[in-house]
């Protein structure tokens, strides 16, 4: 089974105009069984007329949306997530503290039911960042089989960026959060 996740950054439409036909052929040429996108703005536009596009011409025929919160620069940053296979269950974590979103859904794959959480954490603020992921991790801790994945706006303290790109995080401590038990 093979699983992508990909932000598109703008809904893939920015300035330059629409990037979506070169994102459905990346996503093509990838060829996932289970597709996670975030950024995934306008996707719910015209009674989601571009989530439908990408579905019918990706051949992920299930999906589902996640809307994002208000974020601080006005705008909500969207998550979906695309199937070959039905999607059984959804959790959009709206009563939880994420500032874009997060979407869990849940399939059979090749190793029984999987639940898949894809998240967009806060970009600046690792405060943030972190009640997102521990309302991810105690949603996951009741199911046997999970996968977390997306933008988790998150560096690594053994990365090598510059003062620069490190500017906007506040700090990027990553092993303050424990997993629930």
């Amino acid at each position: 089974m093979k699983i992508m996740t990909y932000n598109i950054a703008s809904g893939g439409i920015d300035s330059n105009g629409s990037r979506v036909d070169q994102i459905i052929a990346v996503i093509n040429d990838a060829n996932p069984d289970f597709l996670a996108i975030q950024e995934a703005d306008n996707f719910q536009k015209d009674d989601f007329a571009l989530l439908k596009k990408i579905s019918a011409e990706t051949n992920l025929s299930y999906f589902e949306f996640s809307q994002g919160q208000v974020y601080e620069d006005g705008k909500r940053y969207h998550t979906v997530s695309l199937s070959k296979t039905p999607i059984k269950n959804t959790y959009t974590f709206s009563d939880t503290p994420f500032t874009h979103a997060g979407l869990a859904t849940t399939i059979d794959s090749p190793l029984g039911e999987l639940t898949i959480c894809n998240i967009h954490l806060h970009s600046r603020q690792e405060d943030e960042r972190l009640k997102g992921i521990n309302a991810v991790l105690q949603y996951l801790a009741t199911f046997e089989k999970s996968i977390i994945l997306g933008d988790h706006n998150a560096l690594s303290k053994t990365d090598q960026y510059d003062d620069l790109t490190t500017s906007e995080f506040t700090h990027y401590d990553l092993d303050r959060f424990t997993c629930p038990t």
